[in-house]
């Protein structure tokens, strides 16, 4: 906080994970197995779409996760550039991988999740 200029905006990010490389790593780390089911993108926007409308009118008041939104952003394979928050802040990114395990093992020391 002390290093960065006001008016300005810092992007923190530890690189681009593809769905299927997070998938590696939550198995990796919880030990279990990925789902099955593997489908496509298009199917994967209509689905949201369909769950998207019946929870929002059977439970509006439910948070929603998987929504046509946050299908539209894992569909467009976004990559960031850190070089700004690198140089100006000193800013060091996490490996996901590491970050996913630090995260599941403080869950499960809180009892959140069954330790490994």
């Amino acid at each position: 906080m002390d290093k960065g200029r006001t008016g300005q905006r810092y992007i923190f990010s530890s690189g681009y994970t593809t769905l299927d490389e997070l998938m590696t790593y939550f198995e990796e780390v919880t030990g279990r197995p990925r789902p099955r089911w593997r489908l496509s993108p298009p199917v994967m926007a209509a689905l949201a779409e369909v769950t998207s409308f019946v929870t929002s009118r059977l439970r509006p008041d439910a948070p929603q996760r998987f929504t046509p939104g946050a299908v539209r952003l894992l569909r467009q394979g976004r990559r960031a550039d850190t070089t700004k928050a690198r140089t100006e802040l000193g800013f060091t990114p996490t490996a996901v991988r590491d970050a996913i395990r630090e995260a599941y093992a403080d869950f499960a020391r809180r009892g959140l999740v069954p330790a490994r």
